[in-house]
This record gives C-alpha cells, sequence and structure tokens, in this order.
C-alpha cells in the first residue's frame, strides 16, 4: 500500500492543480437522477424484474456518484493536510509505527480503497 499511495497522491495534486485553472462544467446530474427516478416508477409498477433494477439501479448511482465528484471544487486545505502527511521522511515514520497507529494514519488520509476484481490488486485510492 506504501508504494501505491505516494504515485497516486502525486496524480491527484497535479490533477487538482490543473482542474483551478478551468471553469467548472455543467454535470448532467438532473437527467441521471430522473432516468434513476423513473426506473424506481417501472420496477414499482412490476414493469421491470429486480435483477434489471438492481443493475440498472448500481449504474446509474455510479454514474451520479462520479459526476458530483468531479463536480466537487477542489478542497485545497484537504490537498495541503495531504501534501503535509506525505511530506519529509513519511515513509521512515511510517514504518516506526505500531500496528494500531498505522491503521489509524491509513483511516485519517484515505477513505476508499479500490480493488481491481480481476486481478484483485490495488487499483487507486479516494483520500478524504
Amino acid at each position: 500500500m506504501v508504494s501505491h499511495v505516494q504515485e497516486q497522491l502525486e496524480e491527484e495534486i497535479a490533477k487538482m492543480k490543473a482542474s483551478m485553472g478551468r471553469k467548472p462544467r455543467k454535470a448532467p446530474s438532473a437527467s441521471i437522477q430522473a432516468e434513476i427516478d423513473r426506473l424506481n416508477i417501472q420496477f414499482q409498477k412490476g414493469r421491470i424484474s429486480e435483477e434489471y433494477y438492481d443493475s440498472q439501479y448500481e449504474a446509474l448511482s455510479e454514474k451520479l456518484r462520479q459526476i458530483k465528484e468531479e463536480a466537487a471544487p477542489v478542497n485545497l486545505a484537504a490537498y495541503k493536510r495531504l501534501e503535509d502527511a506525505f511530506s519529509g521522511n513519511w515513509k521512515e515514520i511510517y514504518e516506526n509505527l505500531d500496528n494500531a497507529h498505522k491503521n489509524a494514519f491509513w483511516k485519517s488520509i484515505i477513505s476508499r480503497i479500490e480493488i481491481d476484481p480481476e486481478t484483485h490488486k490495488i487499483k487507486g485510492f479516494k483520500f478524504i
């Protein structure tokens, strides 16, 4: 995990700096929410199966989550905190922590770990 986090952190910071110069684009979240509402009505009326409903709802919810995530304003304070957490000789300090404090360290900066379902390897992180 330590080997992957520095690389992704640098990518995240580069994206953040690049997005600071752009105007935020208007996200089509209203149309996706309307599609979710239509899906709910079809399911309630018994026009679609539960399996179809579940798969479509999952896909639409994921699209909506991604759009909201992309449209969210850049939180400079959060990135400053991340840069501070991973500055200097953080790897050496990390190695000297006991397991409980290592766990607390990761929970304070990472909200989600994304795993590739095919290879079962770390695909990426969602920083807090």
